[in-house]
């Protein structure tokens, strides 16, 4: 009996052993195949990250951006979804119109046209008349208007007319003086070959209203000017 026992615990020491050892050879193996399993998943995540085509992203500078202004509205205007939503919308522009005048519109108004009547504007701004581009008929409307505008200007501004405007230009050397402080031109209108332009010229808070008859052949010419109204 005694030698039974003794044989059995060393059968049962033998197969506890070879029981660690199968463990052991187990637990690598598995340890080997969970790595390599890792392995593999990161490669093929990593392939997938790489074919992947990402879109742009949207709004990458919405939370770093300032919308609490627009540049078409004024900063004393509250942002609202209907102010932006106007402010957004393709207005044409909006030019004055001066009443019992006529409407600054030019944009429709050819170039060579607006200098004409510049050039005209300026002769008068600063009493050259002879320096204006007339037709035949324009030289003896330019004489009336001359005597116009003196008498005019004396009698609804009540102001002297400059001394110099009875002198020949050749004889007064430099550059004029203004007669009056500005002007502004009216939209012209077109007649067959001959354009109507109005001019009103300031001075101070009075002002005159200058019609202009432009002759439209091979380049303008003035046929005529008269003066509309004086307004002190």
């Amino acid at each position: 009996m005694m030698k039974m026992s003794v044989l059995k615990k060393i059968a049962f020491f033998f197969i506890f052993i070879f029981s660690l050892i199968f463990l052991s050879c187990s637990s690598g193996n598995n340890s080997e195949s969970l790595s390599t399993a890792n392995e593999n998943l990161f490669f093929i995540s990593q392939k997938i990250e790489d074919k992947t085509v990402w879109t742009r992203e949207l709004e990458a500078v919405r939370l770093i951006q300032d919308i609490t202004k627009e540049e078409k509205i004024l900063s004393t205007i509250q942002l609202k979804p209907s102010v932006i939503n106007i402010s957004n919308l393709d207005f044409p522009p909006v030019f004055p119109v001066i009443d019992g005048f006529s409407s600054l519109d030019l944009s429709q108004t050819p170039d060579n046209l607006i200098s004409f009547i510049k050039n005209v504007s300026d002769s008068v701004l600063h009493f050259s008349l002879s320096k204006i581009k007339t037709a035949k008929a324009g030289t003896e409307s330019l004489i009336f208007f001359q005597d116009d505008l003196i008498n005019g200007y004396e009698n609804y501004f009540s102001l002297k007319f400059p001394e110099y405007a009875n002198q020949n230009e050749d004889e007064k050397s430099g550059a004029r003086e203004k007669i009056f402080s500005n002007y502004v031109i009216g939209n012209p209108v077109s007649r067959e070959n001959i354009i109507i332009a109005l001019v009103r010229f300031y001075k101070s808070e009075s002002f005159m209203d200058v019609q202009m008859y432009i002759e439209n052949n091979d380049d303008f010419k003035l046929s005529q000017i008269r003066i509309l109204q004086w307004q002190k």
